[in-house]
């Protein structure tokens, strides 16, 4: 339990720094809105995704499937939100589950680059 606040702490403060710069878009042109999916390897397993868009705004990320472990949920908690924000994939990993972290941004980027 201790290990998860800290994890998520550190989380949430590396989002709330940043790096700094505009995320590039990730969004192609001409996508007007619906539901994509996407699929990726994650630590432990695959991860897949719906990734609700409308032009180029993501509204809402959501995990349908998952074999992560429980740092897993931890992860979604702080990087889709910072996903839907930035309207990107562009953001900071979660530090001790980089596995994870990349697989999100891998499954999102794949449902993105079907559009």
């Amino acid at each position: 339990m201790k290990r998860s606040i800290v994890l998520l702490l550190t989380a949430l403060t590396l989002l709330l720094t940043g790096c700094g710069g505009e995320p590039a878009p990730e969004l192609p042109e001409g996508v007007l809105e619906g539901v994509l999916e996407g699929s990726a390897r994650g630590y432990t397993g695959t991860i897949t995704v719906h990734v609700t868009v409308e032009g180029t705004d993501i509204l809402s990320i959501e995990v349908v499937e998952d074999e992560e472990v429980d740092v897993g949920r931890e992860v979604y908690e702080v990087m889709i939100p910072a996903m839907v924000e930035a309207d990107s994939t562009d953001v900071d990993v979660v530090t001790g589950a980089t596995g994870t972290s990349s697989g999100l941004q891998a499954a999102v980027q794949k449902a993105l680059d079907q559009a």
